[in-house]
């Protein structure tokens, strides 16, 4: 059983269509009442991150996602819910985020003019592997939406994407799994890295 977060910030129904086209059993998380025993957790994203990590605050599903990255369950950050793996977001002021990853997020800052947000489809290039990615050929395209963007020290990039420069399109460290794109909205690509993850 699979569990979708829904914090209240994003509009999971794509999600939730793909999912269902892949056969997969999931039940979807308000609180953390309604969560018991999953086998894997996404936590998908649109929006603000203030807004979202207050609302996942709100309804103590910031501590479901702690307790589940102890016992070690693969946890998927998709977009929005990527950068809120992290360490902290510069969206809106200085917003502390779950922490499970060392990274942070900043506003694209481009020496050309480019539209921000970036959106569209757009490939990626693999840089480690990842289980992620099998049965995806390199420099496949994937939908992003993002004005946004994670930055790491740490040896967790799984691919960058090349938008006014290269930045962050995955990362993947122990069960932590996260994706600036939009798996839900890239068609067959899309499909085939939720597949993977829900295969893990």
């Amino acid at each position: 059983m699979l569990t979708i977060i829904d914090y209240g910030a994003s509009n999971i129904k794509s999600l939730c269509n793909a999912l269902e086209y892949l056969n997969c059993k999931f039940k979807i998380a308000n609180t953390e009442k309604d969560h018991l025993r999953s086998e894997k957790i996404i936590l998908p994203g649109v929006g603000a991150f203030n807004l979202a990590i207050k609302n996942l605050k709100k309804n103590n599903l910031d501590l479901l996602l702690k307790k589940n990255f102890n016992k070690n369950v693969p946890i998927l950050g998709i977009c929005l819910g990527m950068q809120l793996l992290g360490k902290y977001s510069y969206e809106n002021g200085k917003n502390e985020g779950l922490n499970l990853v060392n990274g942070i997020t900043k506003k694209f800052n481009f020496k050309k003019k480019l539209a921000i947000p970036h959106i569209g489809y757009n490939s990626i290039s693999f840089n480690n592997k990842s289980k992620l990615f099998n049965k995806i050929e390199n420099n496949s395209f994937f939908y992003f939406s993002n004005s946004y963007h994670f930055l790491t020290n740490e040896n967790i990039v799984t691919s960058n994407c090349n938008y006014g420069g290269f930045f962050i399109s995955s990362i993947e460290k122990e069960n932590i799994f996260g994706v600036q794109f939009h798996p839900e909205k890239s068609h067959s690509n899309g499909l085939q890295l939720l597949l993977n993850f829900i295969n893990l």
